[in-house]
């Protein structure tokens, strides 16, 4: 994906699914020959030996599931065919640009809060968080911090510099899914709010803080099925904004903006001191819990696609769709 900390072999998938024909298929991965009999549109034979194999792993993992994983697969598989070309639409919320796309997803710049159960918990317990944060930031916290966690306040990601810019900083609690050894026990309140209490779906979970003076250019993140939610931490309220779309808001302490980040936006902070968030991306609601365990599969794959990376990611799996059947499963994301 796209931005600094965000899950980049979260595929690179796009644009809208198409219905499968079915029908035999013979696909040569190797010295073997695959046959391909399912609801998953096979790729063409003249396919990296790589994607061959996930795509075949892929189909002994979820046959079962058919056309409910249809436009999962087929997201990450039409980059494979050469599609993968920036989607971009203009909504009546703005303008949407994406590469990572799974069909049907409803689109729209901004969320509302209430919309989400976990975000009022999140809300509620702000000050734990931001006590938390604060503690860090001081000189004595900072060294420790520092000292015991990984990548402390690192920059964007090279790719992503020119839009965020050298001011913008990071702290990572958790990546792709997997919560960061070192730093989450620095922060073990916070992190046990977005994984076990609020049930947050969450894939990336950080602090970002924003240097005065700076902002974040134009851009897209380029992906509609992952979504974003800041919380306001340590924020100077009223110089402080982001547009996403076509509309303006404003940051405050102790609250959360959500918005889909596949449309174009930018921020600036106006004020003489650091802004800090909280940043979580999780799942589009309207991808399926099924659905994620299958992008997720395909993650892993892309990842590692030896023997062993494909056999991991199919255990991985196969545990993601136990925790599924359980009955009140709550959190689905969680690690």
């Amino acid at each position: 994906m796209l931005t600094a900390h965000a899950p980049a072999a979260l595929l690179q998938p796009d644009a809208p699914c198409r219905a499968c024909r079915g029908g035999q298929r013979r696909v040569r991965r190797g010295p073997a020959t695959v046959s391909s009999a399912t609801a998953f549109a096979p790729l063409p034979s003249t396919a990296a030996a790589e994607d061959l194999r996930i795509a075949t792993a892929f189909e002994r993992q979820f046959k079962p599931y058919g056309s409910q994983l249809e436009r999962a697969f087929e997201s990450w598989a039409r980059t494979v065919r050469g599609n993968s070309e920036v989607l971009e639409v203009r909504h009546p919320t703005g303008v949407q640009q994406a590469v990572g796309y799974v069909q049907g997803l409803t689109a729209q710049a901004w969320h509302e809060v209430e919309a989400f159960s976990w975000a009022s918990v999140l809300e509620e317990h702000a000050g734990e968080i931001q006590a938390e944060l604060q503690a860090a930031l001081t000189p004595g916290g900072n060294a420790r911090v520092s000292k015991t966690g990984t990548n402390v306040w690192s920059p964007a990601a090279r790719a992503d510099a020119m839009a965020y810019g050298p001011q913008w900083r990071t702290l990572a609690l958790q990546d792709r899914g997997k919560w960061d050894a070192a730093n989450s026990p620095l922060f073990p309140r916070t992190v046990q709010l977005v994984r076990d209490i609020s049930g947050v779906p969450s894939l990336e979970c950080f602090f970002a803080r924003q240097a005065p003076g700076s902002g974040i250019k134009p851009h897209s993140d380029y992906n509609n099925f992952i979504m974003t939610a800041h919380l306001g931490l340590v924020v100077p309220e009223g110089k402080c904004w982001m547009k996403v779309g076509d509309s303006t808001r404003q940051w405050r302490n102790g609250k959360l903006l959500i918005f889909d980040t596949s449309f174009v936006h930018e921020t600036y902070n106006e004020a003489d001191t650091d802004r800090h968030v909280l940043l979580i991306r999780f799942w589009h609601p309207e991808v399926t819990p099924l659905e994620r365990t299958a992008i997720q599969f395909l993650t892993d794959c892309v990842d590692d696609s030896s023997d062993k990376g494909l056999l991991a990611a199919s255990k991985a799996a196969d545990k993601r769709l136990e925790k599924l059947m359980k009955p009140q499963s709550k959190g689905f994301g969680k690690r």
